[in-house]
């Protein structure tokens, strides 16, 4: 038996071994994966706070007015509310 085929057996053992290792080489793969992922999000969102902060501090506020309402007279007002 060669060396490499003696190493890949694990002394009996590879059908443990070896998916243990795939495993672990899995796991460890989808922690770097999420660990990219993460930093690619928040170089994303710095990004965008840096260009919201580096837009002008001025910005003209718009105001809603309401719509003008009739203007009721005081025996409307009194019959309206439950009054004689």
């Amino acid at each position: 038996m060669s060396s490499l085929a003696h190493f890949a057996a694990m002394g009996g053992y590879a059908a443990f071994v070896w998916p243990a290792y795939a495993a672990s080489m899995l796991v460890l793969g989808l922690v770097a994966w999420r660990v990219v992922a993460g930093v690619r999000r928040n170089e994303a969102a710095l990004a965008q706070a840096e260009i919201a902060e580096s837009a002008p501090a001025f910005r003209p506020r718009v105001t809603v007015t309401r719509a003008a309402q009739p203007a009721r007279d005081s025996a409307a007002a009194g019959q309206q509310e439950g009054r004689p």
